[in-house]
């Protein structure tokens, strides 16, 4: 099998291999296998991330994901993840109309921010990881 050659962009959103054509259906597999696996450690930044800029259920954060990532991800995942934000103080939800609405405390504002710094660590570490 010819080798792969992984191109990490940045921060998980734009993950993309390349590889001989002759096999596509394993480049989509893989390539959704990278984003579902990144996604999975990176959930709690993703969900910082996109609570950023206005409070959301946990259906809408689950759908963004779904969206933006093009993977589809279980609504179990996001509120486990929401759970843990809220426990170690990072987010805080209110009962509204629309279900539980999660908005960042001022932790969770605080780490949004480093979040560009994040990334830029993240890739290095992948860098060394993988040998790139």
């Amino acid at each position: 099998m010819a080798a792969l050659k992984l191109e990490l962009a940045c921060f998980c959103g734009s993950l993309s291999a390349r590889k001989p054509k002759e096999e596509p259906g394993l480049l989509r597999m893989l390539d959704e296998r990278i984003r579902r696996d990144c996604l999975k450690s990176f959930i709690e930044l993703a969900i910082i991330a996109r609570l950023r800029n206005n409070p959301m259920n946990g259906y809408e954060i689950t759908i963004r994901l779904m969206k933006e990532l093009d993977v589809i991800v279980s609504p179990s995942v996001v509120y486990a993840a929401l759970n843990s934000l809220e426990r170690d103080g990072q987010a805080v939800s209110k009962k509204q109309r629309r279900g539980r609405v999660y908005e960042l405390t001022q932790n969770g504002r605080s780490t949004a921010e480093k979040i560009p710094d994040e990334i830029a660590v993240i890739q290095s570490f992948l860098k060394v990881l993988l040998r790139y």
